[in-house]
């Protein structure tokens, strides 16, 4: 069970000839390719992320994308050891958490000012 977790994959396949008291075997090895998968969407998620949170109309997006690329990023972290998806998820919660401190803080510091959101 060790070994088949252990060797990589390919689509092809190896056919090794063993000779056993005198009986010929044929054992079929199959190699698996490490699946990375977490760790790919969470670096395209993550820039995807960074690129919809540097614009004030696309912070949704960049939400959205931020959050799937910190998960995606911390199991890619826990698996392979691959930080890129997690860094850049973190990158741009930051720059979304900028832009909507920029909007609340003068909110909440100006008595003056007045919001009036109808559906609340």
């Amino acid at each position: 069970m060790e070994q088949d977790d252990q060797i990589e994959s390919s689509p092809q396949r190896q056919q090794e000839t063993s000779i056993h008291s005198g009986e010929h075997t044929k054992a079929v090895t199959v190699k698996r390719r490490s699946s990375r998968f977490s760790s790919v969407f969470a670096f395209i998620s993550g820039l995807l992320a960074c690129l919809f949170s540097l614009l004030l109309v696309t912070i949704p997006l960049g939400l959205l994308f931020g959050f799937a690329a910190l998960i995606s990023g911390f199991i890619a972290w826990r698996r392979y050891r691959r930080s890129s998806g997690l860094v850049l998820s973190l990158f741009s919660l930051l720059i979304a958490a900028v832009w909507i401190a920029g909007f609340v803080v003068p909110l909440a510091a100006d008595p003056t000012i007045r919001v009036h959101i109808p559906f609340l």
